[in-house]
């Protein structure tokens, strides 16, 4: 490629990161690391420390915040001591965003670009695997949510009422401003939810699970108003697997087992438990006080490709969640059409690898000049696989085009995103919006510096 630079220095990170590891060799490669890029932000998580640090540079505007530094989540009572931060995303909506938080301990925390904490709640038992967004730009009438990934099931929360519930709480938050209201505040906001479970057997494990959009009625089925959801799950079990998630659950046969069965074996375990334990000491439990047995609504398998010992490792989603990435165990890389649930395309060779999409512009501009003017024909879409094993990350076009860039990077860096922008509620319907494309930067460990990827990008 030659004439062309595919990437571009965009700035560099200011607050120090040395809770989260900075300054060691190979930081960024630490599996315990987890990391979100915002706007103005970057979220930065090790264990139980997060730092939200700003970044400047010639293409960066006056930060909204200075960003701000947690030692260690609020977890509860009794909770084991070695959980730990596991996933981290940002929520964007018009003019103000929110940094989620997800544990090892299942509790999922918002907090607001200084560091309040506005809500704090539990959707299911175990670890939090990852977090994803799916929005849908100037398209008012479809459904946009955040999914939760857990090792055996998957959670959605819809967008417009995560966007009443936190704006309520950040106005809330600015008349109280103590540490204990604002931790009681927050775990007495609920959030609405939906919970499936996506184990595609017995003993499978998921790693990463998300919403890739709404499927009409199955054939034959009675028409009505239910919506059905898509998901794709990968695992220990299965390379990837789809699940059609509905909305009722007066079918589910889980929700009948949760309801008659578990009810009545665990009284009748804790009434035997109790005969024998009368005079010991109560046993602490490790799991949070707000956690209950969850209701799981209708998931049925569509298809899974299982191939042992193929494991499913990584997985990305492009902007319309049409195409998936997914790399497994054996150095694979996998582009799947979404929505017809077949393997597009394969490359060999990348073991440890991650993917994102990203969307670059034809003309060589660094994809944010000129955006009132953007339209989604402007960009091309393409795949950067960074390859640590390589010290390179590769950005190919798509579907079936060829590879357009190499660029060889240190040994620890990291590929950043920011998400979409959820729909505002309070937009007006008829308002028109150009095109936001998605980027893609990458962060170098050895000098904190972040450059945009952009592999049209004239010299």
């Amino acid at each position: 490629m030659a004439g062309k630079q595919p990437s571009l220095w965009w700035g560099c990170l200011v607050s120090e990161l040395g809770a989260v590891g900075a300054g060691k060799p190979g930081w960024l490669d630490d599996a315990a690391l987890v990391a979100a890029m915002g706007r103005d932000l970057v979220a930065i998580a090790r264990q139980r420390s997060l730092v939200v640090t700003p970044w400047s540079g010639a293409h960066s505007s006056a930060p909204r915040a200075s960003g701000f530094s947690i030692d260690s989540i609020p977890a509860a009572t009794g909770a084991d001591p070695s959980y730990r931060i596991t996933a981290l995303e940002w929520l964007f909506w018009e003019g103000w965003s929110v940094l989620a938080v997800g544990t090892s301990l299942g509790i999922l925390c918002f907090y607001s670009e200084i560091g309040d904490l506005l809500i704090k709640q539990s959707f299911n038992v175990g670890s939090i695997c990852n977090l994803h967004v799916r929005c849908n730009q100037n398209k008012r009438d479809t459904a946009e949510e955040l999914s939760v990934a857990f090792q055996s099931s998957i959670a959605r929360i819809d967008a417009l009422d995560l966007q009443s519930q936190l704006r309520r709480r950040l106005l809330e938050v600015a008349r109280n401003s103590t540490l204990e209201r604002q931790l009681i505040a927050a775990e007495s906001t609920k959030l609405s939810y939906q919970v499936w479970s996506v184990k595609s057997s017995g003993s499978s494990i998921c790693v990463d699970a998300a919403i890739t959009g709404v499927l009409p009625p199955a054939l034959f089925e009675q028409q009505s108003r239910e919506r059905y959801f898509c998901a794709v799950t990968i695992g220990s079990d299965s390379t990837l697997a789809a699940f059609r998630l509905s909305e009722d659950r007066r079918k589910s046969l889980t929700e009948l087992l949760f309801n008659k069965v578990v009810p009545a074996t665990v009284s009748r375990i804790t009434s035997f438990a109790k005969a024998f334990r009368r005079n010991s000491e109560p046993v602490q439990e490790a799991r949070p006080a707000e956690v209950k047995a969850q209701e799981f609504s209708r998931a049925s398998l569509i298809t899974a490709l299982k191939d042992s010992p193929r494991k499913g490792e990584s997985l990305a989603l492009s902007p319309t969640c049409s195409l998936a990435a997914v790399t497994d165990s054996l150095g694979r890389v996998l582009l799947v059409d979404v929505h017809a649930l077949v393997v597009v395309r394969l490359w060999k060779g990348y073991r440890d690898a991650h993917c994102k999409f990203l969307e670059a512009p034809l003309n060589g501009s660094s994809g944010l000049q000129h955006r009132s003017s953007c339209v989604k024909e402007d960009f091309s879409l393409c795949l950067a696989i960074h390859a640590p094993r390589r010290a390179v990350v590769e950005v190919w076009q798509l579907r079936n085009g060829p590879r357009l860039s190499v660029i060889h990077c240190s040994e620890s860096c990291r590929l950043l995103q920011p998400p979409s922008q959820f729909w505002s509620s309070d937009r007006n319907d008829h308002e028109e919006e150009s095109y936001s494309p998605k980027l893609v930067f990458l962060l170098k460990g050895d000098s904190g510096l972040l450059s945009l990827i952009n592999p049209f990008m004239d010299q």
